[in-house]
């Protein structure tokens, strides 16, 4: 579905992690739960784990076999990609948290 709308990555885990954090803080009051116990097991499966893992091979290998211009491009689009997923993840389950807490206005 994501490469039919052409949507990116990063903004597809914002919105997903966003739309989970709304749905915890319902059902938290729904089934008198708190939001991490919904959040958590939702979230893990969306963790960048293989990115990450590519990103640490690209780095061993240009430890073992040295600088290579390919291998380093490769590690660092990993590497940024799953830096950039934790973020959403991270941004997206905190931002409806804070509007649901928050006490006086922004302004």
């Amino acid at each position: 579905l994501l490469k039919q709308l052409s949507v990116n990555l990063i903004l597809a885990t914002f919105v997903a992690a966003g739309i989970s954090s709304f749905v915890a803080n319902y059902l938290k009051k729904k089934y008198l739960l708190t939001p991490k116990m919904i959040l958590v097991p939702a979230m893990l499966c969306m963790m960048p784990g293989i990115t990450a893992y590519k990103a640490m091979i690209s780095f061993v290998q240009l430890g073992y076999y040295g600088y290579n211009p390919q291998v380093f491009t490769q590690m660092m689009d990993f590497s940024f990609n799953a830096i950039f997923v934790t973020a959403a993840l991270v941004f997206g389950i905190s931002l409806p948290t804070s509007f649901w807490y928050r006490t006086k206005p922004i302004v």
